[in-house]
């Protein structure tokens, strides 16, 4: 999936190269990810741009049904469900951290809108993670 921005520099580029015309391979170098296993327990930053926060979207998913659990633990079903189907959050990934999350967007369409009501979910009750949302809205 790709965004085209106008004026953007790589879109404009793929552009002017007729865009489904021609055969484009993206690549880089793939890391570990967070890693959080082997990571020393502390604080992470996030720091995302437009579809830049798109590859954090399971992070921000798992930290929203974390702090869902967590908030919603006695007699929930629901909660239970997604604890006992979750063989990531049975670990406990996230003990020891604190996330803060620092997102630029043009317009707040710009994030998913499942996405923003999780970032506004963990925001709310989970007071390890900070969302600081900033939107230009004179793009």
């Amino acid at each position: 999936m790709l965004k085209v921005y106008e004026g953007g520099k790589f879109t404009s580029q793929l552009l002017n190269n007729k865009l489904g015309k021609t055969d484009f391979e993206l690549s880089l170098q793939k890391g570990l990810g967070l890693e959080l296993e082997t990571t020393n327990p502390g604080k992470i930053v996030v720091v995302a741009g437009g579809t830049g926060l798109f590859p954090f979207s399971d992070l921000i998913d798992l930290l929203f049904k974390d702090a869902f659990i967590k908030n919603n633990s006695t007699n929930n079903r629901v909660a239970d469900s997604i604890y006992s189907n979750s063989t990531i959050l049975k670990r406990k990934p996230f003990d020891g951290f604190s996330f803060t999350f620092l997102i630029a967007v043009n317009y707040p369409e710009d994030i998913h809108p499942i996405t923003m009501a999780q970032l506004s979910y963990i925001s709310n009750y989970s007071d390890k993670i900070k969302i600081v949302l900033r939107v230009n809205r004179d793009a």
